[in-house]
């Protein structure tokens, strides 16, 4: 139980982060394009790179003949493992660009 809140916090942690430093990834990239919301581009632009992700790693597995589990208990959830996998690393990927964008 503590267990499940404690990666439901993290998740959530790292989902906000994520779509924070997106949104500053976006204004900082365009400051002359007119955004109705960067929150709103931000989201769908996470879930876009995590769609890619997720199709990158699904020809990789199949072309490398790795069988992957059919679902994994995340949370009470039934999950496909390469779904987490690409909604991971789509969620880390922006808060390491601002990382290494600051040094």
């Amino acid at each position: 139980m503590i267990k499940g809140i404690a990666a439901a916090i993290i998740f959530l942690l790292l989902f906000y982060l994520a779509v924070r430093a997106k949104a500053g990834n976006n204004q900082y990239r365009s400051e002359q394009a007119i955004v109705d919301s960067p929150m709103a581009e931000a989201l769908t632009q996470l879930i876009g790179i995590a769609g890619g992700i997720y199709l990158s790693l699904i020809m990789g597995a199949s072309f490398l003949g790795i069988e992957a589990p059919e679902k994994v208990i995340i949370l009470g959830a039934a999950i496909d493992p390469l779904a987490a996998a690409s909604i991971g690393l789509a969620l880390v990927q922006p808060i390491l660009l601002c990382i290494l964008r600051k040094f």
